[in-house]
């Protein structure tokens, strides 16, 4: 299952909810922002 529409406007492609936050968590580490996105 998808999370939403929006993830194929935002990627380009549709894939699930545990893909998108991998994604958004590797980005966030690439850009040394994980203290924003974690706890």
């Amino acid at each position: 299952a998808t999370t939403s529409p929006y993830t194929k406007y935002q990627y380009g492609k549709t894939f699930g909810i545990g893909r998108r936050i991998a994604m958004e968590i590797k980005q966030a580490q690439e850009e040394d922002r994980l203290d924003e996105i974690v706890t």
